[in-house]
């Protein structure tokens, strides 16, 4: 989100169909409170019980419908042309790893790169690190959950995400191969608070765009 794509892609359909100002203001806000209420705070877990099921409930929205919707969000054609000329085009090369790691869920992010061609064969899935998603076999609702989950929470100090800390990830799963950390390059591209964690994580060879 903002990064790739131009938009918020947990937000962009609601936007869309309610209207942004309406979404964001009336809407949202209205769903959050509920779920507090009820003792639901964690924003994949709002996502999940309230606004997702609200969403393909008012507009009788579909696998199909939904991602129609969601994949007109606005991205920059060069942005697609990097990440498929880093991917080696048709013939990807291992010098060059390219990582999602972002705090939407695998529906989301599967959709949006198949759309422009870069699924799976320049992103893989085994490159996407992000809360997982899915479509209810009986409401064909989106559902998604936790990356990091109540059982075996990230304990990040930096990160006030409860679901997920991208810092982890990138340290304990991307970049866990030490053996190679004296020839690795790492360019790290974010836009929120959620990055800073993964930050801190950088050495003084490494890149960040923020």
């Amino acid at each position: 989100d903002w990064s790739l794509i131009n938009d918020n892609s947990d937000f962009y359909v609601m936007s869309k169909l309610y209207g942004k100002q309406k979404y964001y203001s009336e809407i949202y806000p209205a769903l959050k409170q509920q779920a507090e209420q009820d003792g639901v705070t964690v924003f994949t877990d709002i996502m999940d019980q309230y606004a997702w099921p609200k969403l393909f409930r008012d507009y009788k929205l579909d696998k199909q419908t939904f991602a129609k919707h969601l994949c007109s969000i606005p991205i920059f054609e060069e942005n697609v042309r990097i990440v498929k000329a880093l991917g080696g085009g048709d013939q990807p090369t291992a010098q060059i790893q390219q990582y999602i790691v972002s705090d939407a869920n695998t529906v989301l992010i599967e959709s949006i790169l198949e759309h422009h061609a870069l699924f799976p064969n320049i992103i893989a899935s085994n490159q996407i690190y992000t809360n997982p998603g899915w479509y209810d076999d009986k409401t064909g609702n989106l559902r998604c959950r936790r990356y990091h989950t109540e059982q075996s929470p990230h304990n990040c100090t930096l990160n006030d995400s409860l679901n997920i800390c991208k810092g982890k990830i990138l340290q304990e799963e991307i970049l866990k191969d030490a053996s190679i950390a004296d020839d690795r390059i790492v360019i790290y591209i974010g836009d929120g608070s959620g990055d800073y964690c993964p930050v801190t994580k950088l050495g003084s060879n490494d890149f960040a765009f923020v």
